[in-house]
């Protein structure tokens, strides 16, 4: 496979993560970092023969693409942080009111593990 191809290929999966990442909640979000995942193993597999296929301009032109599609999974990660964020912050100062300094109180956590004697 050549590495236009593979840049293709892991363009793809990037842009897949991408659309995932529009509607972000827990199971998306999972979805996600194995899209992403995927995507850099086989960038991974790709790099020694990076060297012979320098100058290719397919292969430069997938790279391109391939580098404004990790970009646009970054910003999409990011909003998805800030949303949830907003998200906590908001639940936060529902159920636990402020603290002393007017910011929202942490929100109260639940724990994820249960133990039983």
């Amino acid at each position: 496979m050549t590495a236009a191809e593979q840049f293709r290929l892991s363009s793809a999966g990037v842009e897949r993560a991408c659309a995932l990442l529009i509607a972000p909640d827990v199971d998306t979000l999972e979805g996600c970092s194995g899209e992403l995942g995927a995507a850099l193993e086989r960038l991974a597999t790709l790099r020694p023969a990076l060297l012979d296929e320098r100058g290719d301009p397919k292969a430069l032109a997938e790279a391109w693409r391939l580098r404004r599609s990790v970009r646009r999974a970054g910003t999409l990660w990011a909003n998805a942080a800030a949303y949830h964020a907003q998200w906590s912050e908001l639940l936060g100062a529902k159920t636990a009111g402020y603290r002393a300094d007017g910011q929202a109180a942490e929100m109260p956590r639940t724990g994820r593990l249960c133990l039983r004697g």
